[in-house]
């Protein structure tokens, strides 16, 4: 791990969110591609903001780890939250096709589940059920 994300992660464990963001968004000026410092930037930017840093670093992991299911979940939940639902659903369809090719055990299954439950309290369930699974309260 890069010596500035570690000085980074320490500042964020003293609370001192942004100088620690400040910190992180030094090591992605280096290496836009560095997923420790991206992972950092998303608990930052999940706890303040803003969202649109909140995206720009949740889809730059997801681009670098296609295979994570768990960073697809939050990843859905984020534009779920958005009312995106379109791109939601079609990320949704992928998260799925990952889940039958990598066939995760039960362990993974429950973190899964655990991440879309922690990850969905700040929106109402059925919002986002509804608006990725395509259907209706009435259907």
């Amino acid at each position: 791990m890069d010596e500035q994300t570690k000085r980074g992660l320490d500042l964020l464990q003293r609370m001192k969110f942004k100088d620690a963001s400040a910190e992180f968004e030094q090591v992605l000026q280096r290496n836009p591609n560095d997923r420790d410092a991206l992972a950092a930037i998303v608990n930052v930017a999940r706890k303040l903001g803003p969202p649109e840093t909140l995206e720009k670093a949740l889809t730059k992991l997801v681009e670098l780890t296609p295979t994570n299911i768990q960073l697809r979940v939050q990843h859905i939940i984020m534009h779920a939250t958005s009312h995106n639902f379109e791109f939601a659903r079609a990320q949704l369809n992928i998260m799925m096709r990952l889940i039958e090719v990598q066939k995760p055990d039960t362990k993974a299954i429950h973190q899964i589940l655990l991440a879309i439950n922690m990850a969905s309290q700040d929106i109402q369930q059925p919002v986002f059920f509804y608006g990725c699974a395509g259907t209706s309260p009435t259907s």
